[in-house]
This record gives C-alpha cells, sequence and structure tokens, in this order.
C-alpha cells in the first residue's frame, strides 16, 4: 500500500514534534549545501529562515543543540521513518503536491538504475526519485525512503508541486530544476546518525 497503516499513526501519535529553531533551520541549511544539484537549488530559492524546523521525537526529550543532530541514540531508526512517512503524507494530500527523494550516491547511467528505473527520473546524470501518497513499490513515500537513505546528512526528501507531465519515456530527463525548487513546502533530512529526521517547513505550512 502506498498510505502509512492506522498502526503507523499510532506511532506518530506517541511521538512529540520538538522545535529546533535556528539552531534545526542551519542544519536543513548544511545538508542542502552538502546535497546535489536540486539540494544547492532549493537553497537558492528559498528563505529557510522563514520556515522553521521540527523533528519528531520520543517524549521527555525536551531540548536539542546543534552538535546533537548528528548523533545517535535519541530514537528507533523503524518508528521515526514510519513517522515522518505519515507526516509527509499528510503533506501530499493535497492535488500537485509530490515527493522528491534525492539520490546521493546513485547515476542514471548505473546498471541498477536502468534496469529498474520505476519512479526516478534524471537530472544530467542525478538520480531522483518520486513517490505520491497513493504510490506503490518504489513509488510509494516508504519506497522513496527507502531508496535514498544513503550519505552524510542522511536522505534529503522534498515536498513540492510538479508542474506538468512527469516524464514517462526512459531516460526520464528533466532540464529544469527552478519550478521544483521553488515550490518546495517542505523538506526532510535525515539526522541523529539514520535514526530520524529533521523537517522544515514553509511557516504558512507549519
Amino acid at each position: 500500500m502506498g498510505q502509512y497503516s492506522r498502526s503507523d499513526m499510532t506511532a506518530q501519535d506517541h511521538y512529540q514534534q520538538l522545535p529546533l529553531g535556528a539552531e534545526g533551520v542551519e542544519y536543513i541549511r548544511a545538508c542542502l549545501l552538502d546535497g546535489r544539484s536540486l539540494s544547492h537549488a532549493v537553497a537558492a530559492a528559498n528563505d529557510l529562515d522563514s520556515g522553521a524546523a521540527i523533528a519528531y521525537l520520543p517524549p521527555g526529550i525536551q531540548a536539542l543543540s546543534a552538535g546533537q543532530f548528528r548523533a545517535g541514540g535519541v530514537a528507533s531508526a523503524a518508528r521515526s521513518e514510519d513517522v515522518v512517512g505519515n507526516a509527509l503524507g499528510q503533506m501530499l494530500v493535497e492535488d500537485g503536491r509530490i515527493l522528491v527523494g534525492e539520490d546521493q550516491l546513485r547515476r542514471c547511467s548505473d546498471a541498477a538504475i536502468v534496469a529498474r528505473p520505476h519512479g526516478v527520473v534524471c537530472y544530467l546524470d542525478e538520480v531522483y526519485h518520486l513517490g505520491t501518497r497513493d504510490g506503490v513499490d518504489d513509488q510509494s513515500i516508504r519506497g522513496v525512503l527507502r531508496r535514498t537513505r544513503s550519505a552524510m546528512c542522511g536522505e534529503l526528501l522534498f515536498v513540492t508541486r510538479w508542474a506538468g507531465e512527469i516524464p514517462t519515456s526512459w531516460p526520464n530527463r528533466i532540464t529544469d530544476l527552478g519550478l521544483l525548487a521553488g515550490s518546495v513546502e517542505a523538506i526532510a533530512a535525515g539526522a541523529f546518525d539514520g535514526e530520524g529526521y529533521v523537517v522544515w517547513k514553509r511557516s504558512r505550512s507549519v
């Protein structure tokens, strides 16, 4: 199924949204600058300081310092994926919104991508995975989370709008990231040594 189950939603009920303040926004900015072309375009096209950063974490954690965003031992990785997956799914309810996951390791010329390009679009030789609320397998929210798990900052995912038709003929190339980058509503960056996420949202979306 593309959507998360009620048990996953219950998991979110047991987690808290912890505001991270300016330090959380700076963590998102640092992750974007360490990312690939879409991340750089998002950093350039958006005033991150006008939004807010949060983390979904177990109860009892009252505050985090900037240095703790990369440290482990704060959450269950599997539970955090369920929680942030459901949160992203709720953001995708509005028509036209999609989830874009930036693959920081693979290239579109890689044999594994060529053999299984479902839900993949390419910018230059960079791989981006697309997911929707009702998507299945690789094109589900969970599928995008799974396929983008990697890198120093962990995965980078964007809730954005897709203007026009999604390419459906391999190599599914896009030539302009501007519209995607400028319409980002939320960013999720892997954190806590792979155990969770820092999420940035536009102020109107918080």
